[in-house]
Parts: structure tokens; C-alpha cells; sequence
């Protein structure tokens, strides 16, 4: 649910960039030995009670592998909801991901974000829901202390994040295209130094 604060803007000097499906690596593979592996692949595939409606539509849709998998959960999203920023509200006691897609067809994207994460753990992939903001690369600025931008209340954003082998949380976008600006601009292609090794990932923990 979006609030409203009484912050104008937020002063930021880093960005981490945001990946379309088409930039994930998609070798696949078994996720490697650690705890820090081992503690997602057990927490991170975990579902609500409930969600039939959203189970059925993923198992009538078979798909194996990341890819297969990342294709078969946005053509899903995309053909049964559209993106609207003043979507009526959930009723009382209805899921949130399954009214989104089955009743309303109509949300922005936190509601997206939500569905995709479910499904992809119903597909069997660690997901996890994250909220942000999105940053065009040209909202930056070089200043004394290096690059900055000021990013505003309207740029809040929501995606899906999934765990890769040796590569660790991989951000996927599930809004659909053209519905945020700087999406899908290609200056957010992902940049491997930025993202978190799960090798690093499991030193810290051990």
C-alpha cells in the first residue's frame, strides 16, 4: 500500500541497476554449497497458506529452467493484468496477488512484484519482493563527492528479486513494459560488480 510522506526528495550517491529478463544468466546449474545457499533455497521457496487459483495457473503452465521459467511468468502477468496507479482497493480478507490477477486485472508495481515472486517460488526459483527506486542514469549528477541524483517520492518502485547460482540476487523487472520510465532503457543492463556473489554472501554468514 503507498503512503505519503512529508520528504520532498531522497539524495542518493550510487545506483544499483536494474535487469531485464533478457539480461539474467541463464546457465542454471546447482546452487552452491553454503550456508548462506542453503538457508535461501529453504526460506526463500516458501509459500502462504492458500493461493490455489495462482498454483493452478502455474502448474497449467509447465516450464523448466530460468529462461523458460522468467518468459513463462511475465507473458502470464502481462495477459492478466494491466498497469493502473489507481487501482480500486483489495476488499477485506482477499490475497492480495490473487485478487491482483484474478478479479481486479489492474495494479501498478507493487502488485506485480508481489505475484511474480509467488510464482516464481511456486516454480521452484528463491524469490524475494524488494522495494526501491528507480534512477534514469541522466538523473545524475557529478558533484564533490562524486555522482549524485535526487530521486523523488513518484520514482518509488517495487521488483522481484531472484537467487542465482554464483551470482546470488539477481533483480528481475515484472512491471510491464513502457510503464515506468528508464526501465527499460538499456543503461540498466546489470553490471556484474555490483551484484552480491554468493560466495561473499556465505563469508559473511559463516
Amino acid at each position: 500500500v503507498a503512503t505519503e510522506h512529508s520528504f520532498e526528495a531522497y539524495y542518493v550517491s550510487s545506483i544499483i541497476h536494474m535487469m531485464q529478463q533478457r539480461d539474467i544468466d541463464l546457465t542454471g546449474g546447482t546452487l552452491p554449497v553454503g550456508p548462506y545457499a542453503q538457508y535461501v533455497q529453504e526460506e526463500y521457496t516458501k509459500l502462504p497458506y492458500g493461493l490455489e487459483r495462482l498454483k493452478a495457473l502455474c502448474a497449467s503452465h509447465p516450464a523448466e529452467g530460468t529462461e523458460a521459467i522468467t518468459s513463462q511468468i511475465l507473458e502470464l502477468l502481462w495477459d492478466h493484468a494491466s498497469y493502473d496507479l489507481e487501482p480500486d482497493p483489495i476488499p477485506y480478507g482477499e490475497d492480495v496477488a490473487e485478487y491482483f490477477l484474478f478479479e481486479r486485472k489492474e495494479g501498478y508495481c507493487q502488485h506485480f512484484a508481489t505475484a511474480a515472486v509467488l510464482m516464481y517460488r511456486m516454480y521452484g526459483i528463491p524469490a524475494r519482493y524488494v522495494s526501491g527506486f528507480v534512477a534514469p542514469i541522466t538523473s545524475f549528477e557529478e558533484g564533490d563527492n562524486g555522482w549524485q541524483a535526487v530521486l523523488y517520492g513518484g520514482q518509488a518502485h517495487a521488483w522481484a528479486e531472484i537467487y542465482q547460482s554464483g551470482l546470488g540476487w539477481i533483480p528481475v523487472e515484472s512491471t510491464p513494459p513502457g510503464s515506468i520510465e528508464g526501465i527499460n532503457d538499456r543503461s540498466y543492463e546489470a553490471d556484474p560488480s555490483l551484484v552480491i556473489s554468493a560466495d561473499d554472501l556465505d563469508s559473511e554468514t559463516e
